[in-house]
């Protein structure tokens, strides 16, 4: 019993702390990490330590710090397959072309320096992203990377996993996938 209680004070710790800190947990587990997301109880009476805790492949975490201590999402946890945020052809260029309505009417020169800045990162990632749409492959500082096959496990018995082309670019915080791997635009 008195174990119970020490494991039960632990993780009541880990929970409290993760919450006030606004962090997550990692713990290995074979050949695989599971992943801590505290969450809040929603009992009332009595708070419960709550988690949502995810199964992911051994080093995935450590090799996204880099991108989550950046603010970006290294890690998706795509529980209903609803995309978060994604990239297309056509979001580059309407981000492109309203950057440039903004700077035929920005004074600063300041200003007009950062919209320049963002506009090229912008056209940097679209041609990315069209050597990958037309050749399953990109070219990054001479050396050309093809896409792996990354497999995507079925959701339930009734589906089948799908392997899923993907290109990782660790350097510039970019993961190259298709959400429907038989739909090359996709």
């Amino acid at each position: 019993m008195e174990s119970k209680n020490l494991l039960t004070n632990k993780l009541h710790l880990l929970h409290s702390s993760c919450i006030q800190e606004n962090k997550t947990a990692v713990m290995s587990l074979g050949g695989e990490e599971l992943h801590f997301v505290a969450m809040h109880s929603r009992s009332n009476e009595r708070p419960y330590p709550c988690f949502w805790v995810f199964n992911v492949a051994a080093g995935l975490y450590n090799s996204c710090l880099v991108m989550l201590n950046l603010r970006c999402l290294g890690i998706v946890f795509d529980l209903d397959e609803t995309l978060i945020v994604a990239n297309t052809m056509r979001s580059f260029e309407d981000r492109i072309e309203a950057l440039q309505r903004k700077i035929s009417t920005e004074l600063d020169p300041q200003r007009i320096s950062g919209i320049l800045s963002e506009i090229k990162r912008y056209q940097d990632d679209k041609n990315i992203l069209k050597q990958y749409v037309e050749n399953d492959q990109v070219v990054e500082n001479g050396k050309v990377i093809k896409t792996q096959l990354e497999l995507v496990p079925a959701l339930s018995d009734n589906h089948q996993p799908v392997f899923r082309p993907l290109i990782r670019l660790q350097e510039k915080n970019i993961i190259l996938t298709r959400i429907n791997p038989q739909v090359c635009a996709s």
